[in-house]
């Protein structure tokens, strides 16, 4: 003989206050991507139902003691101090994290919105660490070269007649590593090349680069 089982009743919740509330939240500029999403989807249900599961509404009232108005005053502040050096720097990082795989969720947020605006504990961790502080250095620093300057590109133990065609980002944090695109001298192809690779062209250096590239006249 089956002993019927009764299911427990779902405590509900219906505040009539649940949908402003939430609109806050989803306007604080604060959330993240999943807190997003459970708002917008609790929203939604208590739009259809009128009431949240005890559960939802727990998560709800989580989230909402997180971002109190302490908070929201503190991110607005923050906000305020946002200038175009900041800025400057954000885009520089995210660009170089792109290609890293180092904070992913800022870059992913980046990509999202370029003007996006990072809280200021995302901004301290990707723009003022020991290596972005180098990197961020390091752009800061002119271009040693002029586009369609003729240059010696040190490839290995050989000196190469190069000219430059482009100029680009600093791509790490050591001295000399912002990226050009060369064409040596004798070559049809185009080269990527770091700055620290190259040396200004002087007369002098002619038989230096005779010597050490006798099969590539010049």
């Amino acid at each position: 003989m089956h002993t019927r089982r009764y299911s427990q009743p779902v405590e509900k919740v219906e505040d009539p206050t649940i949908p402003a509330r939430i609109d806050t939240l989803l306007g604080n500029g604060l959330i993240n991507e999943w807190e997003k999403n459970f708002l917008t989807s609790v929203k939604a249900g208590f739009v259809k139902y009128k009431s949240l599961t005890a559960g939802q509404n727990n998560t709800f009232v989580n989230i909402e003691k997180r971002y109190d108005s302490e908070e929201v005053t503190k991110h607005n502040t923050w906000v305020n101090t946002w200038d175009d050096k900041k800025s400057a720097n954000w885009q520089v990082m995210m660009e170089y994290y792109s290609g890293t795989g180092y904070y992913a969720g800022a870059v992913e947020k980046w990509n999202k919105d370029k003007n996006y605006v990072p809280s200021e504990k995302e901004y301290i961790a990707t723009c003022e660490n020991k290596y972005a502080g180098r990197l961020l250095k390091n752009n800061d620093i002119p271009p040693k070269f002029k586009q369609g300057e003729l240059v010696v590109y040190k490839m290995h133990s050989n000196y190469r007649l190069a000219t430059i065609v482009s100029i680009g980002d600093i791509r790490d944090w050591s001295k000399g590593s912002r990226e050009y695109k060369i064409m040596i001298v004798g070559e049809a192809d185009i080269t990527p090349v770091f700055e620290k690779t190259m040396i200004y062209y002087r007369e002098g250096i002619l038989n230096k680069l005779q010597r050490s590239n006798s099969e590539f006249p010049f």
